[in-house]
């Protein structure tokens, strides 16, 4: 039986919370191609998947706290977003997310996730500060983090290795006071 993870819902969405103990049972459950139904993944993310797994979920004091997005009227898994990197003894977490689902973006629904996820980052999880990186040519992502209220901090020069070509990352942050504030 798979394991019960907590689930989170905005206005049209559920977020289904992916423990390890969820991934592991996934893994050694399903086919790959039910699993890559399951989390809305194409082959390349397929193998990210894979190596994730087989190199551990939880490595040096890293771990992730993600949410597969759910269409709440068909349950369609339709994207991802949370925490990838949660440095828990820092109280600080990397935030991303991916619309993998190309027919629901541009309908606002990364940024409903979004701020859900923001909020029960600060309020439950303990997180003093929220980052994020993105690819300063995808405006769409900016959008969306200067939306939450977060702020640029700059630009990360080759920070980010796409296939064999490394792209700059602008980070944003936003700290608990901040989100308080708003």
């Amino acid at each position: 039986m798979e394991p019960l993870t907590q689930i989170l819902e905005t206005e049209r969405l559920l977020l289904k919370e992916v423990t390890p103990e969820l991934y592991h049972y996934l893994f050694k459950h399903l086919s790959e191609e039910e699993f890559k139904t399951y989390f809305c993944l194409d082959d390349a993310l397929m193998q990210q998947a894979k190596e994730r797994y087989e190199k551990g979920i939880t490595y040096y004091g890293i771990t992730f706290k993600y949410f597969l997005l759910k269409d709440k009227a068909t349950r369609e898994t339709i994207g991802t977003c949370g925490f990838y990197r949660w440095y828990q003894e820092y109280n600080r977490a990397e935030f991303g997310y991916v619309m993998s689902n190309e027919s629901y973006r541009k309908q606002g629904l990364m940024k409903e996730a979004a701020e859900r996820l923001i909020k029960f980052g600060f309020d439950d999880m303990g997180i003093h500060r929220i980052e994020a990186f993105a690819n300063p040519e995808n405006t769409a992502s900016v959008k969306i983090l200067e939306g939450l209220g977060m702020q640029y901090e700059g630009l990360l020069r080759e920070h980010y290795l796409r296939g064999d070509e490394y792209e700059p990352s602008a980070c944003y942050s936003i700290l608990k006071h901040e989100y308080n504030s708003l």
